[in-house]
């Protein structure tokens, strides 16, 4: 699972999406995300595994104009849990 916070002034929809190597792994869409600091979670693939990966935010005002971030991250090691019997 991955993780990422911004100051927003406006409203704005939101898109994240999570790429290792080349390959789509998570993604999250939000709409109409209030004003002020929003943390987000984006659900990872297990098949992605550890490792770097790209993580591309457009976030777009009611107008229509959107802006696209992209930052580099690193994904842990997921560790499986066992079932209890």
């Amino acid at each position: 699972v991955g993780h990422a916070a911004g100051r927003l002034g406006l409203p704005l929809d939101l898109t994240a999406t999570l790429y290792k190597g080349g390959k789509k792994v998570g993604s999250k869409s939000m709409k109409a995300v209030a004003a002020g600091k929003r943390e987000f979670t984006v659900a990872v693939k297990p098949s992605a595994g550890k490792g770097k990966a790209t993580l591309k935010v457009k976030m777009t005002d009611a107008a229509g104009v959107s802006f696209t971030s992209s930052r580099t991250v690193n994904l842990p090691k997921v560790v499986k849990k066992h079932k209890k019997n």
